[in-house]
């Protein structure tokens, strides 16, 4: 099976294809054949490509995008990048670019990224994110032993009083239900957007936790502080890093058995 590289930070499709070409040719014998194959041109039409003596056309893009089994928004972002690579004038690159621009944008839009998760509407969004209590109780309900108020108040050193009330408040967001003398989650799973006035609270909220985690000094747990100075382009890799580490993270979390809340926060910005 092939390997693919983030595209969204390239701006020629040639280099794109090169990097294709070095990440799987040790592993797959005859990489560049079976490419011009999957591409439907002559090995030397991709030599004249990979030489910029030629373009791809839009044919040859969407082949080669089926060949490396690219998402939809991979394939319009390498799609773009050839017009944009073969546009003949100033205005129609500027137009181009622009939509490569957008697509970029929409690639690292965590909530489009989370299209199956819940945007809470804003009057609900307030009570839910005013604390992190709300989001650790939630998340908390999903283990069996922590479905009443004295057990999740003992897990989270919280009054039994204070328990009571956020359940309730969750009750009347339609987040948890009440069953008995226990309180079960409903199929929610809620993400703040980007956009949101509450997305800065939530961030503060598990932050200002992680602060207080990192006075405890529980060696299980991990606190990295790094203030660097590197090139824009290094940035930008690292950049593409957190967003493999979400991913992958949720890959983990989705099919893992519950048996106690963590918290993983990343932050990588300009200083």
């Amino acid at each position: 099976m092939s390997k693919n590289i983030n595209i969204f930070n390239m701006l020629n499709y040639i280099d794109v294809i090169k990097h294709q070409i070095t990440l799987n040719e040790k592993m797959v014998y005859g990489y560049k054949a079976k490419l011009a194959q999957a591409a439907g041109c002559q090995r030397s039409y991709l030599s004249q490509v990979l030489s910029a003596q030629t373009h791809f056309t839009l044919e040859h893009a969407i082949r080669v995008c089926h060949f490396w089994n690219y998402r939809k928004i991979e394939t319009d972002y390498f799609i773009n990048l050839v017009e944009y690579n073969r546009s003949g004038s100033q205005e129609l690159r500027e137009y181009f670019k622009n939509k490569l621009n957008l697509i970029r944008e929409d690639q690292e839009n965590l909530t489009k990224r989370f299209q199956a998760k819940e945007v809470l509407p804003q009057e609900k969004a307030a009570i839910f994110y005013s604390s992190w209590q709300y989001m650790a109780v939630l998340s908390v309900l999903t283990i069996p032993k922590f479905r009443t108020a004295a057990a999740i108040s003992q897990r989270f050193a919280i009054k039994e009083e204070t328990t009571l009330k956020i359940l309730q408040q969750l009750n009347e967001l339609g987040l948890v239900i009440k069953k008995g003398a226990e309180w079960l989650p409903c199929e929610n799973t809620i993400h703040v957007s980007r956009s949101s006035p509450f997305n800065s609270l939530n961030h503060a909220n598990w932050r200002n936790q992680a602060v207080q985690n990192a006075f405890i000094g529980n060696t299980d747990d991990v606190h990295y502080t790094s203030v660097c100075s590197i090139s824009k382009n290094d940035f930008i890799q690292i950049k593409d890093l957190v967003f493999k580490l979400i991913d992958k993270s949720r890959d983990i979390v989705g099919p893992s058995t519950e048996e106690d809340v963590y918290c993983l926060t990343c932050d990588w910005f300009k200083v």
